[in-house]
């Protein structure tokens, strides 16, 4: 089909097109009031390796231990991570459950390891997001084989602890609206072709 012929199907069946438009932004309103709003809290660590003679830990510049962040956010997601999560905020749910509602990220050349936690409950994101900073931070220590963080060759700093969000970060009512006009407008537009085509066929064999 040319132009002219979708120019054509929509001047005859835009009434089609449009009831299909706005069922599909209707459903997509529908979607997003039916769900759970979700919050999400942010807490940040930075890893770094420190002059073990001083008395104070000093981070060293061009840092050793920038190479291995990404290895320490992978941690993340494991038991030894998580399960002290779970207990130590009394969650019913599991390891793969929880690991779906905490994004931890380490960009290539940092120190830092952004942490984030996802609840239904804003007060209840910031605490999960502080308890998976903590967690973390023990298991790097572990990792690195000294339990005393002053004697350990990696430091471990939380420089900014999750605090409640004022507002939920889903679900996203435009972005929802927009999926569903979009999609009930391209449902609309091939009802109207497949309409047209069918026509247009039924003609030719009647004329025939």
């Amino acid at each position: 089909m040319e132009l002219s012929d979708y120019i054509r199907v929509l001047r005859t069946s835009w009434l089609i097109v449009l009831i299909s438009a706005v069922v599909g932004l209707a459903a997509g309103g529908t979607y997003t009031a039916l769900q759970t709003p979700t919050y999400g809290a942010v807490a940040k660590i930075v890893v770094s390796s420190v002059v073990p003679t001083s008395d104070v830990p000093v981070k060293i510049k061009n840092d050793p231990a920038i190479t291995r962040v990404r290895t320490y956010a992978g941690l993340a997601s494991t038991p030894d991570v998580l399960e002290p999560v779970i207990e130590s905020l009394g969650l019913d749910t599991t390891v793969a459950e929880l690991s779906g509602r905490v994004w931890v990220s380490a960009s290539s050349g940092t120190s830092q390891i952004v942490i984030a936690g996802g609840a239904p409950g804003a007060q209840a994101a910031a605490d999960l997001a502080n308890a998976v900073a903590v967690s973390l931070t023990d298991a790097i220590e572990k990792l690195e084989d000294r339990p005393d963080q002053s004697e350990s060759s990696i430091w471990v700093t939380t420089v900014q602890d999750a605090t409640p969000p004022s507002a939920a970060s889903g679900p996203r009512l435009k972005t929802n609206l927009m999926l569903g006009g979009i999609s009930g407008l391209a449902l609309g537009l091939a009802i109207a072709v497949l309409r047209d085509v069918f026509s247009r066929r039924a003609l030719a064999k009647r004329e025939q």
